[in-house]
């Protein structure tokens, strides 16, 4: 028979879970925010003016006036692009001034020198709450006055964005391409040289829309290419043989062989007949044509293989085709 025991009886000992000291939150809160800012290197463009009392007075005083007229609290002081989001979604502001383009650069730069000067400062072993509001303070200012130049300077990417569109690339892909160079180019911009903020971006702005549209016609010269393919293997079989090539690929390999010297484009074009009225030859019939023997036309025959397939490797015919290394015999 089997028999149970009676349960163990209970400790009077009581396990609880220690409470974390608030204290302890803090500091630990503390280090990750004195963490950040450490390691959110701030790049700017330095000026006499920032060490100028006068100077740094009137900078701050445009940078409280754009806050209270912007009307926003921007809550993650090292955001990225999702703020440019934001701004593009409200809409682009007025034009600025040459009076204006100057100050609000000044005022940008600025901030992210006192951003640098206090980073100086943070110890993580150390409770700043004080240093730590200062510095995500200045980021958040830095932010607003970004955004603000963003806003003024949308209308660019946009018209640069309308003359560039074509059948690869529409507007709205142009436009997701320009505004983070816009947004480079804020930061790399030295308004002190004297030049319109205009001009810098403009160049910036339509060199990667260059880029963005070579890139997009290769792809689709890729694509062109994935599809030519299949044709292109079956030609190569037919002609292997019979030394005639499909009607409807005749006009791509007509063009193919343009990139080859005269006489290594006529020895293909006769070895497969694509010269008019004329049958595909013979290597025998080749070498009369050129004064050459059999084995000589069969060796000019296979170089101007290789020159053709070095030619559509280094071209933009790239990954068009790869002919085989055996030749059709005559």
């Amino acid at each position: 028979m089997l028999t149970l025991s009676p349960p163990a009886p209970h400790s009077d000992v009581t396990h609880r879970s220690k409470a974390v000291p608030r204290k302890s939150l803090v500091a630990a809160a503390s280090q990750e925010r004195a963490r950040v800012a450490l390691h959110c290197e701030t790049k700017f463009i330095d000026s006499a003016q920032f060490r100028d009392a006068k100077s740094a007075s009137r900078m701050n005083e445009l940078v409280e006036q754009l806050e209270r007229s912007a009307g926003r609290q921007v809550t993650n002081s090292y955001a990225g692009l999702n703020q440019t989001i934001k701004v593009c979604a409200r809409g682009v502001t007025s034009l600025l001034t040459l009076v204006e383009e100057r100050d609000f650069f000044l005022c940008l730069n600025y901030l992210k020198w006192r951003v640098n000067v206090l980073r100086t400062k943070i110890n993580p072993a150390e409770n700043q709450e004080l240093l730590l509001t200062d510095i995500e303070q200045l980021h958040r200012q830095t932010l607003v006055v970004r955004d603000h130049i963003l806003s003024a300077n949308l209308r660019l990417v946009m018209s640069i964005a309308k003359a560039q569109c074509d059948g690869l690339l529409t507007f709205d892909e142009l436009f997701s391409e320009g505004v983070p160079v816009l947004l480079r180019a804020i930061d790399k911009f030295d308004v002190e040289r004297g030049f319109r903020f205009s001009t810098y971006a403009y160049t910036a702005v339509l060199r990667s829309f260059h880029k963005a549209k070579a890139d997009a016609a290769k792809r689709h010269r890729r694509q062109k290419s994935s599809v030519d393919n299949s044709t292109l293997d079956l030609a190569e079989d037919r002609a292997s043989e019979t030394n005639e090539l499909p009607v409807s690929t005749v006009p791509l390999v007509r063009e193919l062989l343009e990139l080859l010297p005269p006489r290594e484009s006529k020895i293909v074009q006769a070895r497969f007949g694509l010269l008019d009225d004329q049958s595909p030859c013979t290597l025998e019939e080749i070498g009369d044509l050129h004064g050459v023997s059999k084995e000589r036309a069969r060796q000019l025959l296979a170089r101007a293989m290789i020159s053709l397939r070095t030619l559509i490797e280094e071209s933009q015919f790239s990954d068009l085709m790869d002919f085989n290394e055996e030749l059709p015999d005559a």
